[in-house]
């Protein structure tokens, strides 16, 4: 019976290991997201997420909108429940633009990258500047 206990807490401490190792690995996109980031399809095109909740997109480095960005799992009408979370901008006129936050990653050369799903189901991929 003893043996038996011991190996249920082995079992269960090792589940909370791993449970706590994964969740150690996800991103914190509060934190990450705060940069300036190039489009790698379209150059011209920035956005910048401010540490103040504020999201500004730039062309040709002139300002073309500007929102209030918040890191949620409800958008609209839309919850997600694995772990995804939406990128959701609320501009002045209380347009409500529903992202899906797809992933920041920093290769092993530093190069650190944000990847977006629109609305529409298309991938947008930018590189920090």
């Amino acid at each position: 019976m003893k043996t038996n206990n011991s190996l249920k807490t082995i079992i269960i401490v090792l589940i909370l290991i791993f449970t706590y190792s994964c969740k150690a690995q996800q991103p914190n996109f509060a934190i990450e997201i705060i940069e300036t980031w190039v489009s790698d399809d379209d150059n011209l095109w920035k956005i910048q997420f401010t540490s103040n909740g504020q999201r500004i997109d730039y062309y040709e480095n002139i300002v073309i909108d500007s929102s209030n960005y918040y890191i949620t799992n409800t958008c609209g009408s839309y919850t997600r429940t694995n772990n995804e979370l939406f990128l959701k901008s609320v501009d002045s006129d209380n347009f409500i633009l529903c992202e899906l936050l797809n992933n920041v990653h920093t290769d092993e050369d530093g190069v650190k990258t944000l990847s977006i799903t629109t609305a529409r189901g298309k991938l947008l991929s930018f590189t920090k500047q």
